[in-house]
């Protein structure tokens, strides 16, 4: 049985780098590991961007390097989400800002948006819902056409809040703020959105696409296994995997090397 990557973090996580030896020690404490398994889990560790090679037969944990992407939340995606729990919604639903794009990106896009994504039942209801509060600048965007709507008038607007339908088993995270819980995307659906859905990230797309993705593959951990799996879910994980190739294998052979 493999031994997790949390195990090995909190293993080895007071140490700058740590040696194949020391690495073979650590699994051997749970059974006998052979040269061969050991190069398995070695591969799959830089595979699943756990670890990665310094010189030869000595390993540093990627964390080291690569941080957790924790986006700054706004007062207004605060008060968004306030309505959002009064509403009801306590699962199934995220809330973020397009604004946290600007991170990655050498242009900055002043005209961002708050985007929530909900089960498609309650989309329309919350629509409602947030309307009656925040105004006319709250948008429904559940199907193909409504992109002439996000063209006319979201990116006219002055603090336009845009709700869409998640897609089920989207990779999500709750982080608490105060008393409130707020279920935000992870970086992997993130990078997997914008490069799926053109319309609503025009602003986002060609080169600042390629900034974005290049800035968070280098600044932040990413875990590629998440973010294929929910772009099978778009059915976008060919095209997705083809472009990583095409601009990014440099990159990524860095976290195998």
């Amino acid at each position: 049985m493999s031994i997790s990557a949390q195990q090995l973090r909190d293993y080895f996580g007071h140490q700058k780098l740590f040696t194949k030896q020391e690495l073979q020690d650590f699994y051997g404490r749970e059974k006998d590991y052979s040269e061969s398994d050991l190069f398995w889990e070695v591969y799959d560790l830089k595979r699943k961007n756990v670890i990665k090679s310094i010189g030869e037969d000595t390993y540093k944990l990627v964390g080291d390097s690569l941080r957790s992407f924790e986006p700054i939340l706004s007062d207004r995606l605060l008060k968004v989400n306030e309505l959002i729990n009064k509403f009801g919604l306590y699962d199934s639903h995220c809330i973020w800002s397009s604004e946290w794009l600007n991170h990655f990106m050498i242009h900055q896009v002043m005209r961002t948006f708050i985007l929530i994504e909900v089960e498609r039942d309650a989309a329309e209801f919350l629509f409602n819902y947030l309307r009656d509060h925040l105004g006319a600048d709250v948008f429904l965007y559940l199907k193909k056409a409504d992109n002439v709507l996000i063209d006319r008038y979201v990116f006219e607007a002055e603090h336009p809040v845009v709700v869409k339908k998640i897609i089920t088993k989207s990779p999500l995270k709750k982080v608490k703020y105060g008393k409130e819980d707020i279920y935000v995307p992870k970086l992997e659906k993130i990078l997997v959105d914008i490069f799926n859905d053109f319309d609503l990230f025009i602003s986002y797309q060609y080169s600042a696409q390629e900034n974005i993705f290049e800035n968070a593959i280098r600044t932040y951990q990413i875990n590629f296994d998440t973010m294929f799996s929910y772009a099978r879910r778009r059915k976008k994980d060919k095209q997705l995997k083809k472009y990583l190739y095409k601009y990014f294998k440099n990159e990524l052979l860095d976290i195998l090397k």
